[in-house]
């Protein structure tokens, strides 16, 4: 009896001890180094009681404390990780856990995009409309330019969730033939005149052949991705130039490395837990690639999308201006070889009135607009060229 005491006083006291080491570190948060997350948001800031009501006070604190009371990384990361190994689920709604340790990203950001809907056709409600809109945008920004002497394209990258469909878990369930970027391409092509380069089928054919294309633990492409579609970019891009050819790639240039950040494992918490093999492109060029970062827009919000300047001295190949996304980080390096100049600039900065002053500085023979798939129907990521007002898309929202 008295043993059985003792072994109930042995657990009480472990119990208490553990419901306040977090309480403890928080008090004292050296007890809690190496546990923040990267969880791609601001955390709550400790409230500021002089500018607040009394009423306020309760919710702030509560919400401050939510995000940083001790240990919360560590118990989060404990937390998701046992959900993903145990039950292959998620604790993250934006990320959909697939097959062999495949990720994917299965969200709406706040800009638009939605890699579910698009994958299972669900097209907007008004889609003829905004078919038909965004299809005029498009002609006019192809007027724009051409009356400068200069050629616009269109590159569309295709989403992880098409190019590798067949990692995707069971529940997401057979999707019809087409996407709904896969509509919109197919009428753009039989409206238009449009120089359209869809990457899709070609990094469909090659997914497998050296390694996979795009990231496990990533939403993006990889180094090899960027690679084979840079390829593919460049033998596009030859047939209005002859100057420019794709580059080669043998097996003796390709190694893999451990990687353990990306994108999807961090909205998990699980950024350093979670491994993939990472393929490295190691190519020798005569020329050297000058890559420089140049001042940020001011009226860019985000510090990370500062306009890059690549140029190769020395060569006769044309001049590029490239509006990009995401995925023009790992296409920059590989791209750029085609150009002896290009300006790569994000299209969420491009403004029409910004645009031209841009054109005049860079002097692109080639003027490209690179879009992620899931963001074909939703207009605010489009650029929109001087002369036109943007398309409303289906919230009623445009480009400024």
């Amino acid at each position: 009896m008295a043993h059985g005491k003792k072994s109930n006083l042995l657990f009480a006291v472990l119990f208490i001890v553990v419901c306040s080491l977090p309480l403890l570190a928080t008090l004292a948060p050296d007890l809690n180094r190496g546990g923040a997350l990267n969880e791609k948001r601001e955390l709550a800031s400790l409230p500021d009681l002089k500018s607040m009501s009394a009423a306020e006070i309760p919710a702030a604190y509560e919400g401050w404390f939510n995000d940083h009371f001790g240990f919360r990384g560590l118990l989060v990361r404990m937390h998701s990780l046992f959900h993903y190994r145990i039950f292959n689920a998620s604790s993250a709604p934006q990320v959909l856990p697939g097959r062999d340790g495949w990720l994917f990203y299965d969200g709406k950001g706040v800009r638009g995009g939605d890699p579910r809907r698009n994958h299972l056709a669900q097209l907007p409600p008004d889609h003829q409309r905004l078919f038909r809109e965004l299809k005029e945008q498009f002609e006019h920004n192809d007027r724009y330019f051409a009356e400068q002497g200069r050629i616009y394209m269109v590159v569309i990258v295709p989403d992880k969730w098409s190019v590798y469909a067949e990692q995707l878990p069971t529940g997401v369930g057979a999707p019809p033939a087409r996407t709904s970027a896969d509509l919109f391409v197919d009428y753009l092509r039989s409206e238009t005149d449009l120089k359209i380069l869809d990457l899709k089928e070609h990094l469909r054919q090659r997914r497998w052949e050296l390694g996979p294309l795009y990231h496990q633990i990533d939403s993006h492409w990889n180094d090899l991705g960027a690679f084979v579609a840079a390829q593919q970019l460049s033998r596009f891009v030859g047939q209005y130039d002859d100057r420019v050819t794709p580059l080669t790639l043998s097996e003796e240039a390709l190694s893999w490395t451990p990687k353990t950040d990306g994108d999807l494992a961090a909205l998990l918490g699980l950024e350093g837990w979670l491994a993939e093999k990472e393929p490295q492109v190691s190519l020798t060029f005569p020329h050297e690639l000058a890559i420089r970062n140049l001042p940020r827009p001011r009226y860019s919000s985000n510090a990370n999308r500062f306009p890059i300047h690549a140029s190769q001295e020395g060569l006769d190949l044309p001049r590029a201006l490239i509006m990009r996304d995401s995925y023009g980080d790992a296409l920059l390096p590989w791209f750029a070889r085609s150009f002896s100049e290009s300006r790569w600039v994000w299209t969420s900065n491009v403004k029409r009135h910004s645009i031209q002053p841009v054109v005049d500085e860079v002097q692109p023979d080639i003027i490209i607009e690179e879009k992620a798939e899931k963001y074909l129907t939703f207009p605010i990521r489009y650029f929109t060229a001087p002369g036109r007002s943007a398309v409303v898309g289906h919230k009623g929202k445009k480009i400024k």
